[in-house]
């Protein structure tokens, strides 16, 4: 029974000297001592970027008075590198600058991505009234001369979700179509490129093992971060190219059967309209 007690006072006592030894580290270490290059390489954002975020985020974050608290400063650093690596949450909270266990991560990162869904209106506008819904609109119109929601040969073609009419004569209407399709298209496989550049969560090859619910808070913290990376001139990383999802074909076909149909009826309207 005595050996019992032994090894238990031994494990409490270890495990206080890791906590205190991440404490000591988290109090000497300086992340952003660190060069400006290797601090994007991190965290994908500048210094003077990071830091401001910090601040906006302070009044959203609960403040912790325990001598043991982790800085702020770190909660937020730690989330942006699992938000820019997509590794998984122990590497981490293994990475030297954070200095935080496995379980402070884990938390950390709800905090911070709770936060970060916090000031979204203060970085994305959606147009909600009809005079802003019109001014979208043709400004797309005006960029692309294109009118409606457009999707890749990946996606059912719907009456609001228009695809690409593929291996149609040249010279003929559903080619000028589908050409000037391709060209707006373009614009957007380009932002989620660079979406999926900076902030490597959202490949598809590194899922986000997390219910549905709290994945979509992390999709939306991860636009929030570009758009402020785009305030702040941060340099834009190399595009990631997805390989193209092939989607079910029996999936396809079945809607396609059945909505599919008034789909094409407005594409072929559209068509007769605009591009003849």
């Amino acid at each position: 029974m005595e050996a019992v007690f032994w090894i238990v006072n031994l494990v409490i006592e270890e495990r206080q000297k890791l906590k205190l030894m991440r404490r000591y580290l988290r109090d000497v270490s300086d992340p952003f001592s660190v060069p400006e290059s290797q601090f994007l390489q991190l965290y994908r954002l500048s210094k003077e970027c990071a830091l401001d975020l910090c601040n906006n985020l302070r009044p959203y974050m609960p403040q912790e008075q325990r001598s043991t608290a982790i800085p702020l400063e770190l909660k937020v650093l730690a989330t942006l590198n699992f938000i820019a690596s997509g590794s998984y949450q122990r590497r981490v909270g293994q990475d030297f600058l954070s200095c935080m266990s496995q379980a402070s991560v884990s938390g950390t990162v709800h905090v911070v991505i709770e936060a970060l869904n916090q000031i979204i209106d203060q970085y994305i506008k959606f147009p909600i009234d009809e005079q802003d819904i019109k001014a979208v609109k043709k400004q797309f119109w005006d960029n692309y001369r294109f009118p409606g929601v457009i999707g890749d040969s990946g996606y059912p073609l719907l009456p609001y979700l228009l695809t690409p009419m593929l291996n149609q004569p040249v010279g003929t209407p559903p080619v000028r179509y589908t050409d000037v399709h391709v060209k707006a298209r373009s614009e957007i496989e380009r932002c989620i490129g660079v979406l999926k550049g900076r902030w490597r969560c959202l490949r598809k090859e590194r899922a986000l093992h997390y219910k549905p619910e709290f994945a979509a808070l992390i999709v939306n913290a991860a636009c929030i971060l570009h758009n402020i990376a785009k305030i702040y001139n941060v340099p834009e990383p190399d595009l990631y190219v997805d390989d193209i999802d092939q989607e079910d074909e029996d999936f396809l076909q079945n809607i396609n059967n059945g909505r599919g149909r008034a789909g094409q009826e407005v594409r072929e309207a559209l068509i007769r309209r605009y591009f003849t």
